[in-house]
């Protein structure tokens, strides 16, 4: 397993660079986080794309761009709680791009268009919830 360094960015810098990011990227609506061992779950609407540790901002990422990401210096991993089967979910963004907004944006929209899509059933804003409400009629 690959070990990380803290990174030089307090939690609550890394909090504010990564709503910049999704400002820059049009995506800061409806931003909540929820504190769970020792992280941040970050959660647009409703959905969580990324946590935030005291290792830095990690995304939840297409097994593509997950990849992608891992092939720069400083991406590794990062498995929520110790749990082995959500590892295979998230990439630490290198330090590198947490000091270029454009590069992070474009990061954040690919986590959340993977995000979106990957709604599990029952979700709000699944198929599964909008039928069982009705709002699915006609489609």
């Amino acid at each position: 397993a690959t070990t990380i360094a803290p990174t030089m960015h307090s939690f609550e810098i890394l909090d504010q660079i990564l709503r910049d990011g999704l400002r820059e990227a049009s995506l800061s609506a409806d931003i909540s986080a929820r504190r769970t061992l020792g992280a941040s779950g970050m959660h647009l609407k409703g959905l969580l794309f990324a946590y935030i540790t005291q290792n830095g901002i990690a995304l939840k990422l297409s097994p593509a761009d997950q990849l992608a990401l891992l092939s720069m210096a400083g991406a590794s991993r990062f498995s929520p709680g110790d749990d082995p089967t959500r590892a295979n979910q998230f990439v630490y963004v290198p330090e590198a791009l947490l000091d270029d907004k454009n590069r992070l944006a474009a990061w954040l929209r690919k986590s959340w268009a993977f995000v979106e899509r990957y709604t599990p059933q029952g979700r709000p804003g699944s198929r599964k919830t909008a039928s069982r409400l009705g709002r699915n009629r006609g489609r």
